[in-house]
């Protein structure tokens, strides 16, 4: 296995590891939500299992979404969500290298791999959003050539509440 093409390859998610998935990505992006929205872990939480158990409302065989698990020989290394949108193009809703795999290559390796896996589905597009308090996934997309499409910005009114 070399940096640059590590052995890995996309295996389709089964039913039996939707479960452990599914509570790994709600719970990282309830953190990101808790820091980014200002509410309370617990709301945060709340949120996050609401929308992805809308999202994948059939599971695995949710029509439009592709769940993977990343295999680098017989280990699982980490997961990836990509969605089709209703107008043709391919959103990466999450990709996860897990902690003790960093660094060696697979997220680059993944991304390959899941830009393929949309050309084949005729998808002309990967879109996905990324966290500016995420530099390191930043810094990897843009060496794979996404390029920034837009900017949110957000100014915290002093003395507002949350009207949820």
């Amino acid at each position: 296995m070399t940096e640059s093409q590590p052995d890995l390859h996309l295996r389709p998610m089964r039913a039996d590891e939707l479960a452990a998935f599914r509570e790994s990505f709600i719970r990282d992006w309830a953190a990101d939500l808790a820091r980014i929205d200002d509410v309370p872990a617990a709301e945060a939480l709340r949120q996050a299992a609401q929308r992805t158990d809308a999202e994948l409302s059939a599971g695995v065989a949710t029509r439009g979404h592709h769940l993977f698990v990343l295999v680098a020989g017989d280990e699982a290394v980490g997961t990836a969500w990509l969605s089709v949108t209703a107008t043709g193009e391919a959103f990466l809703d999450d990709l996860t290298v897990h902690a003790p795999h960093r660094g060696q290559g697979y997220g680059k390796r993944a991304l390959e791999l899941l830009e393929q896996h949309a050309r084949a589905l005729g998808l002309r597009c990967i879109d996905l959003h990324v966290y500016a308090h995420n530099p390191r996934a930043l810094a990897l997309y843009q060496r794979q050539g996404y390029q920034t499409t837009g900017l949110k910005l957000r100014k915290r009114l002093a003395g507002a509440t949350t009207t949820r």
